[in-house]
């Protein structure tokens, strides 16, 4: 089969989100199926800043409605084939979507221009007698690739949309409808509107074959007005299921008796090591070197919907006890702010880290006590954090965002792990437990009552 994914990031090389390291560990693997596989993205500049070898095509690629884009390619060790579409105006910059706590304004016109030249790419296959069997299209910015092939005639490809989070959908103003490619009847079109923008995912969900997403529970999850929003009931009456297929790691990659990214290397028969890492880790951090102390790493987009400003607020609890702590992730500016605030007078024992690079992740899941990733955070990141540290921690084994009713704390929630509690005044965070343990904040879920990441 020869398959053709499209995308906005790739692991190791461009990544913003948990979808680029699924992305590489996929095309791999069905590279190793004996499946042809193309990669087709942006030329970000961190593809050859990384050591990627790439070629530049002699012709442009025309694109429908004219114009033309410089395409590039290349290969990944394991095979799998990447095609660049050159931009430099439009990609050469730090972030994939945007930095900070902003998306880059013209995301509609990079994005739309993704779609219109992976389209364009079908097309000139199919001429060339070289047709894609299958299109897998990854998040909203490849979400308007199967309305760009009904544009104009072509070959008849199946789509296969994959949602890694909903709640990233690429809303926009109509007057942005030119930039997407979209016609004004189609923009005007109330099936694409949610919320009075237009919506690029949604798109996505009405003209893809196929829709999948990360996990079963997550497929259950997209059909639910708490989680999905307005993408909600448009999911359930597609007219095609939301398939959940649980996500994979590469464990040639995430590996601790192999991981270049680890000082001190170990194994399930040897873990001796282990505490030689984390002495390194407290070095680099400026924490006090105390290996009998615990280390807690918490990953994750250090958001309100995550429940990162639930964290923050226990925080101060948690660090009474004898304990040490790393925090790492992007996030929206207060919370991370005062996150910061919190250190002052736990300098030796509480570190944050605002834009941890996945070397970093490595260093931090391998060396830790109790690792924990926020709810919905990354699930690559949590099957990494498990393949890394599980093989050690026997008797530490579980973190949980717990409340604590019927107790003298009957009004808190909070985390809870071991010996070792904080909670935050629920008055603050208003929340409730069902019958399943479950947790609900302002009619969100922040995550099972007990989450397993380190057996």
């Amino acid at each position: 089969m020869d398959i053709l994914t499209v995308a906005a990031e790739l692991g190791p090389y461009v990544r913003q989100t948990e979808a680029a390291d699924v992305i590489a560990s996929l095309a791999k693997a069905l590279r190793q199926l004996g499946h042809d596989v193309t990669v087709a993205l942006p030329r970000h500049p961190g593809f050859e800043a990384s050591g990627l070898l790439v070629a530049r095509r002699l012709t442009p690629l025309p694109l429908p409605g004219g114009g033309e884009v410089t395409v590039f390619d290349g290969q990944l060790p394991s095979g799998v084939r990447v095609v660049l579409f050159d931009a430099p105006v439009l990609f050469e910059r730090s972030g994939v979507y945007g930095e900070g706590d902003e998306d880059y304004p013209d995301n509609a016109k990079r994005f739309g221009l993704l779609s219109r030249a992976a389209a364009a790419l079908v097309r000139q296959r199919a001429e060339q007698g070289q047709a894609f069997d299958v299109l897998h299209l990854h998040d909203w910015p490849a979400a308007l690739v199967p309305h760009e092939m009904r544009r104009a005639p072509g070959p008849s490809v199946p789509s296969v949309l994959t949602i890694h989070d909903v709640t990233r959908q690429g809303s926009f103003a109509v007057r942005e409808h030119e930039a997407l490619g979209l016609p004004r009847e189609l923009a005007d079109d109330e099936g694409l509107m949610v919320a009075g923008k237009l919506n690029v995912l949604m798109a996505g969900i009405t003209y893809a074959d196929a829709i999948t997403t990360v996990s079963p529970t997550y497929a259950e999850e997209l059909v639910r007005e708490d989680r999905a929003g307005a993408l909600a009931r448009p999911l359930a009456s597609a007219g095609k299921a939301v398939i959940g297929i649980t996500n994979g790691i590469d464990y040639s990659y995430a590996n601790p008796a192999t991981d270049p990214a680890l000082i001190s290397r170990y194994d399930a028969e040897d873990f001796s090591n282990k505490g030689r890492s984390k002495a390194a880790l407290a070095r680099e951090l400026g924490l006090e070197i105390e290996t009998e102390r615990p280390l807690f790493v918490c990953v994750g987009p250090l958001t309100r919907d995550k429940g990162a400003d639930l964290l923050a607020s226990a925080l101060p609890s948690l660090l009474k006890n004898d304990l040490t702590l790393l925090v790492a992730g992007r996030g929206s500016d207060a919370i991370v702010s005062k996150l910061e605030s919190l250190r002052d007078g736990y300098e030796d024992r509480y570190a944050l880290v605002r834009a941890p690079d996945q070397a970093f992740l490595h260093r931090a899941f391998a060396r830790s006590s109790a690792p924990y990733n926020l709810p919905r955070s990354t699930l690559a990141n949590q099957l990494t954090c498990n393949r890394l540290n599980n093989l050690c921690n026997h008797d530490q084994s579980r973190l949980r965002i717990c409340s604590f009713w019927g107790r003298d704390t009957e009004n808190s929630a909070g985390l809870e792990w071991g010996r070792y509690q904080a909670w935050a005044d629920a008055g603050l965070y208003p929340h409730r437990a069902d019958r399943r343990g479950r947790h609900h904040r302002d009619s969100g879920r922040i995550g099972d009552s007990e989450i397993h990441l380190c057996r």
